[in-house]
């Protein structure tokens, strides 16, 4: 999040490289759930708080240790 120190607040994520990411089924919600989540949503990213990215259905695994590697380290 922009403006916190990272060395106060990390978050890391530990996941086993045997097994494949799994993509949920999109859940459905009734129309006065949309709109409430429309605009939590755009709060938030016009606070800076989110941002839109593409999809990545497939990451690379261990992306930190892949450019560390290339870099010889």
């Amino acid at each position: 999040m922009p403006g916190i120190d990272p060395n106060i607040v990390v978050h890391k994520l530990y996941v086993d490289p045997r097994f494949q990411p799994i993509k949920q089924k999109k859940r459905l919600f009734n129309n006065k759930k949309k709109k409430a989540i429309r605009e939590e949503v755009q709060t938030l990213l016009k606070a800076d708080a989110i941002a839109t990215c593409p999809k990545d259905f497939y990451p690379l695994p261990c992306l930190g240790r892949l450019v560390d590697g290339s870099a010889g380290h």
